[in-house]
């Protein structure tokens, strides 16, 4: 198509460089939607052309209205254009501008539309015209225009037309029978059309060996290139000998060998048309279709697979097309499991994915559920559109409800995963109502927990995997009613599992103090349970303390009370992250010493905050080994170090006091040579409170607080950066560089 636009005989053609921008436009579109964009903006701008009073309209008229009928063909409407193109018959400056003109009031008329009456002037003067492309232009019309009262005002016109000398106009108005088998190709093809509509009226049995005489000439190429359209040998002319055959495949319900010879047939035309594009997609419909009424085999449809697969939505929608077409009965089994994958690659086009969906629904089963649950469930994960999100989320759930009898692990799986992954998209109330039955289900489950603590694992799971409110509300007091009563049930996670997350989505539903005060008290049970409060609950619970909901008031007493007696433990939270990694060295390093603190020679092994550096804290014998160094390193200082006397005496200060001032920190800090960073996860909002938390933890010492950062110094070689951030923390640690 991209060469058509280029060729000598479009460009030479007149129309508009315009033009060809909206047909690339129309071509390089990747779906429905964005074709659908691209017309509706097009009849837009058409519509304040023809309706503005500049003389160059009519001298553009022929252009626009090939430009409306593109946009019709494509199946938009184009109603406000109709009285345009009525004018344009009456007044075309060229023969070309009336056909023009008259074939977009073919297109555009429909049946019984009572602007038709202002044509039969018109049509009247042109078959009286003493020119033939006047009066082939309007037969033409005269054919396709559905109205009471035309033939009567035309038919004597018309008759008159037969003694015409000219082929062009004679071919229109012979014998019918006759011209089926006329030796002119374009006299046949002009027949059929006319057969088509008797036929559907009036039926005949001896038309359909002339009918398929004529396809089988098409088939295998008998007939002149000048019918050729875009690799496809006269189209329309098949598209007719089509719709005779299903005319045909509806008489003769019972008659094999009539049936035989169309399938026969139909098949051929299918093979002759399969790798080509464009008309040969409107002929490959209809082969469908028929196919569909015929007794086929099930491989007869093997080759909508590769439409269904493609990567081009509009393939895609002709491949769902067909299958609607055809008998369920004759259905692959593969195509159920391919139209779920259908969904995933298309949920950006609102078209396809309805379509689809209704394809499911007509075949859809327990068994045909379980065959596209992932590909669904994956597709609205990858959505963020509302709409679209919120369709195939509903339709899901509403099916899993409808066809799943039996409460097992996957209606849960798929039940909570269709919850959680629409988001807050599906309107809260059904999102209650599917929260309600889910907890009624669990409820009743007395004896057995095996459905319990799957959802324990998996609501977890889910709540892990976000660091932001994404759930609905109804959602989230699901996840946290579950973990706070059947937490214990996990044979995967701890109750420190659960009460990292669920302290952590207190956290993030700041404001919302109904689920605050759900999640607490899902806390609360973890902690009983396990007798064991995590460290980061304080800031929590200050938060608590300062709140003016007598319930968070109460609980906030409550937990108090919990963590004040001794008979329950604090965890002190630690990074799990090792960094036990050879360390970079700092790019940003000066070439030569800066400030008062020169190189040193032989330092003393560097110490590390514990649990950071340290590869094998976890080993007691290491860790009281490295405890030791550490103490024994504050005491005594550097040893072998070439000083200047500056710089001894700053150290034996510095050595004394066992603090270091920000400004040292500062020139210490640009003379380390080695620097590493992580990130942590971390669920203080303050930084003051890390940095004792970290100080008690890490046995570091803090220099000073500035806002969210602080700085700190664990030995003199090592010092430390700490920058909090929503959710997480980013630590900087530089040391002096090791040469040995």
């Amino acid at each position: 198509m991209s060469k058509l636009l280029f060729s000598p005989e479009f460009l030479a053609s007149g129309y508009s460089h315009e033009f060809r921008e909206f047909l690339s436009r129309i071509i390089q579109a990747k779906s429905k939607a964005e074709e659908k964009n691209q017309v509706e903006e097009e009849l837009i701008h058409l519509s304040s052309k023809l309706g503005s009073s500049d003389p160059s309209t009519s001298k553009k008229m022929k252009e626009y209205l090939t430009r409306l009928i593109h946009c019709f063909m494509l199946g938009y409407s184009v109603d406000f254009s109709i009285i345009y193109a009525i004018m344009t018959t009456q007044s075309g400056e060229s023969a070309l501008d009336k056909r023009i003109g008259y074939l977009a009031c073919t297109l555009f008329l429909q049946k019984n539309n009572e602007l038709c009456i202002m044509l039969i002037n018109t049509l009247q003067k042109d078959l009286q015209s003493q020119s033939y492309l006047d009066q082939s232009a309007a037969l033409n019309a005269v054919c396709y225009l559905y109205h009471p009262e035309i033939p009567e005002s035309v038919i004597d016109l018309v008759l008159k037309t037969m003694q015409v000398p000219k082929q062009v106009v004679h071919r229109i108005e012979p014998s019918l029978r006759q011209a089926l088998n006329d030796q002119d190709h374009s006299v046949a093809f002009s027949a059929l059309s006319v057969w088509k509509m008797i036929l559907r009226k009036d039926f005949r049995d001896d038309i359909l060996p002339a009918v398929c005489r004529i396809n089988r000439q098409i088939i295998e190429r008998r007939v002149h290139k000048s019918f050729n359209y875009h690799g496809v040998l006269a189209p329309w002319a098949q598209l007719d000998c089509l719709a005779i055959y299903e005319i045909y495949i509806r008489h003769n319900t019972h008659n094999e060998s009539i049936l035989m010879e169309i399938h026969q047939i139909i098949k051929e035309c299918l093979n002759s048309i399969l790798r080509k594009v464009d008309a040969a997609f409107a002929i490959l419909l209809e082969c469908t279709k028929l196919l569909g009424l015929l007794n086929t085999q099930e491989d007869t449809f093997d080759y909508l697979d590769s439409f269904l697969e493609a990567s081009n939505h509009n393939l895609k929608y002709l491949g769902l097309l067909c299958l609607s077409f055809i008998d369920r009965d004759l259905w692959k089994e593969d195509w159920q499991k391919l139209l779920g994958k259908v969904i995933l690659d298309s949920i950006d086009d609102d078209t396809v994915i309805q379509k689809t969906l209704e394809l499911l629904d007509s075949v859809m089963s327990l068994g045909v559920l379980k065959k596209v649950s992932t590909d669904v469930l994956k597709a609205i994960s990858k959505s963020d559109e509302k709409e679209m999100n919120e369709l195939v989320g509903h339709w899901l759930i509403q099916c899993v409800n409808d066809y799943h009898i039996d409460v097992d692990e996957w209606y849960i799986d798929t039940m909570l995963y269709a919850l959680a992954e629409t988001r807050k998209y599906l309107d809260q109330t059904f999102v209650e109502s599917q929260c309600q039955i889910i907890k009624t289900l669990l409820d009743e489950e007395l004896i057995e927990t095996k459905l319990k603590e799957m959802m324990v694992d998996l609501l977890y799971k889910l709540l892990k995997k976000s660091n932001t409110n994404v759930y609905s509300s109804s959602f989230t007091k699901l996840a946290f009613s579950v973990l706070g009563e059947y937490g214990y049930l996990s044979d995967q996670y701890t109750e420190i599992d659960f009460m990292n997350q669920l302290q952590k989505w207190v956290l993030l539903l700041e404001g919302d103090d109904d689920l605050q005060l759900i999640g607490l008290l899902a806390i609360k049970k973890c902690i009983l349970r396990s007798k064991t409060w995590l460290s980061s609950l304080q800031p929590i619970l200050k938060e608590c303390q300062k709140s003016s909901v007598p319930e968070k008031q109460e609980l906030y007493q409550e937990l108090i009370q919990i963590i004040n007696d001794d008979s329950f433990k604090k965890e002190i939270q630690e990074s799990t992250v090792n960094l036990a990694q050879t360390l970079s060295i700092n790019p940003n390093r000066p070439t030569t010493t800066i400030g008062r603190f020169s190189n040193y020679g032989n330092p003393v092994p560097k110490q590390y905050p514990r649990g950071i550096f340290n590869s094998n804290h976890n080993n007691p014998a290491t860790a009281a080994t490295m405890t030791s160094v550490h103490k024994k390193t504050r005491l005594e200082g550097r040893h072998n170090a070439e000083e200047n006397l500056v710089s001894s005496l700053i150290n034996m200060d510095l050595q004394d006091r066992l603090l270091m001032t920000t400004k040292e920190f500062g020139e210490l800090w640009v003379t380390f040579e080695i620097e590493e960073k992580r990130k942590m996860p971390c669920f203080i909002n303050e930084c003051e409170t890390l940095a004792q938390e970290l100080s008690t933890s890490w046995d570091i010492q803090i220099v000073q607080v500035i806002g969210r950062e602080f700085i700190a110094f664990h030995t003199f070689d090592v010092l430390i950066h700490v920058a909090l951030f929503q959710h997480e923390f980013e630590l900087t640690i530089r040391t002096r560089n090791n040469k040995e």
